[in-house]
């Protein structure tokens, strides 16, 4: 039945990633065991071995994975109860401000390209650009 939620979910990266974490969950869990056998108590048992090893934003990664799939599974009949229903998960707080360039850091940035080649054009075009798209400082580094 993983297979045939995964090929329901249509974003590939969010499908990679369901795959991978509901594999990690089986291979915890019980590969010779049902769905049908697992209850609420079973996952919050994995959720706290899980918060020992991982940071927050990976617990709740992992859980919103296990939750999507009992969702599926009790949306096509294969399972009465959803027993992820109750599961919670504290969500990670910011630890940071955001950080946002200066004038004077984008209206350098717009001059570095060198204005009389093609090339340059477009550079200096895409560094005007970025700015006004509300893009933090932090993002442009991922």
């Amino acid at each position: 039945m993983a297979a045939q939620f995964l090929a329901n979910t249509p974003i590939h990266k969010t499908r990679e990633i369901y795959g991978r974490e509901l594999g990690f969950f089986i291979s915890w869990f019980s590969k010779n065991s049902s769905i049908t056998n697992i209850t609420l108590e079973d996952l919050l048992r994995y959720k706290i071995m899980l918060e020992k090893q991982y940071s927050p934003a990976t617990v709740m990664k992992k859980t919103a994975a296990l939750q999507s799939f009992f969702r599926f599974a009790r949306a096509i009949g294969a399972i009465s109860d959803n027993p992820a229903g109750e599961l919670r998960v504290t969500r990670p707080t910011r630890n940071h401000i955001p950080t946002y360039l200066t004038v004077e850091e984008v209206q350098r940035l717009i001059r570095m390209p060198d204005g009389r080649t093609m090339l340059g054009k477009r550079d200096a075009a895409i560094l005007a650009l970025l700015p006004n798209s509300g893009m933090r400082r932090e993002e442009g580094r991922r």
